[in-house]
């Protein structure tokens, strides 16, 4: 029997005012969003991999983040997405995160040092 999958999946917030940059997505978002910092409580619960199975997608418009799944994700699976670009190579991943997030990555990607 296989587990049931989620194939789409929105999950909406809206910014907030505040001018911290705590839990906030940050301006290595960029890239895709086009925007600088923001306060997002539920995508703050999002944690990082590597191999990620959601993305963001910001509207400048509603000043709203929706989250597009990747691929079909197990109902018990983890919602992860990458703080850094994905074309980024290992050294410069590693280096991103351990300078601006404190950690360095342990998913299967970074395990394997691709």
């Amino acid at each position: 029997e296989t587990a049931p999958t989620v194939s789409r999946l929105r999950i909406r917030a809206r910014s907030s005012p505040s001018s911290t940059r705590k839990n906030s997505l940050d301006s290595s978002w960029q890239l895709l969003t086009g925007s600088g910092y923001g306060i997002y409580q539920i995508s703050s619960l999002l944690n990082h991999s590597c191999v990620e199975t959601v993305i963001p997608m910001f509207s400048p418009i509603t000043k709203c983040v929706s989250w597009l799944a990747l691929r079909d994700i197990r109902v018990d699976e983890e919602l992860v997405f990458s703080y850094t670009p994905s074309s980024q190579s290992f050294e410069d991943r590693r280096a991103f995160l351990k300078s601006r997030h404190y950690f360095v990555c342990s998913c299967e990607r970074c395990l394997r040092g691709e």
